[in-house]
This record gives structure tokens, C-alpha cells and sequence, in this order.
């Protein structure tokens, strides 16, 4: 019976964005430093970088209406084949969220924690957007 109730607690599917916005105000398991936003009809997650003068984005998801993902991090896109083992497709759990939130704080903290997939990945993303930019 309080797995039943967990499991419907975490459950986003149906939500409106504000609503899944408000659960993750809420949730204490949500990892230091993150801020949430209704930017359109989007919900932006994410985590900001204020070691420097200039405060920068270290790590960002995207959440729109049919709970479509795009995940970012120093502003480079990442593939869902690096977090698919968390979540894959899209999110139907806030602790889905809430532990991609997680990965995600720990690969910009720990360089390390990177594989070497994933960073060609990003400097791939990274070349992308640079050719439609010329």
C-alpha cells in the first residue's frame, strides 16, 4: 500500500508543467543549487555556475508540454544515450527527474565522471550548432 502511494506521489504523466514545477519546489531529494522556471511552455531546470564574475549555465533540462526532454550542460547538448539508463523517452517520475538533476550536478562537478563518448558527444553538438550558425 505505500509503494502504491509513493509510486502515485512521483507520477507526472497528465500534469501540467506548473504543476510538475511545483512538485519539484517541493522535493526535498532535489539536489543543492538547482532553480526552475516557466519560460513559454517550457519548463527549464537548471543549475547555474557563480564561481566566476560572470554567472554561467552549467546544466539545464528542458521540459515542454508532451514532457519532451532536451538536456544540456556548460551549453552543449546532450544525447539521450547518456542518461537513458534515468530516463528514456519521456519522464513519467519526478525521481526521474530529480536523479537526471542529480547525474547531471555530479558531471559538472566531476570531470571525471565523464565518459570519452560523452564528451565527443558534446563537442559534437557543440560543432553542430556552429555550422548553422555560419
Amino acid at each position: 500500500m505505500l509503494e502504491q502511494s509513493f509510486a502515485a506521489s512521483d507520477n507526472v504523466v497528465g500534469l501540467t508543467l506548473t504543476d510538475i514545477k511545483s512538485m519539484l519546489e517541493a522535493e526535498t531529494a532535489v539536489p543543492d543549487g538547482y532553480f526552475t522556471a516557466a519560460v513559454s511552455d517550457k519548463l527549464v531546470v537548471y543549475l547555474l555556475d557563480v564561481d566566476d564574475i560572470v554567472p554561467r549555465l552549467a546544466a539545464c533540462i528542458t521540459v515542454d508540454s508532451a514532457l519532451n526532454l532536451v538536456v544540456s550542460l556548460n551549453q552543449s547538448l546532450i544525447s539521450p544515450v547518456h542518461y537513458e539508463d534515468i530516463v528514456s523517452g519521456s519522464p513519467v517520475q519526478l525521481s526521474q527527474l530529480v536523479n537526471l538533476m542529480a547525474r547531471m550536478k555530479s558531471w559538472t562537478t566531476d570531470v571525471e565522471s565523464w565518459t570519452l563518448s560523452g564528451t565527443v558527444d558534446m563537442a559534437v553538438n557543440v560543432l553542430k550548432v556552429g555550422l548553422s550558425n555560419l
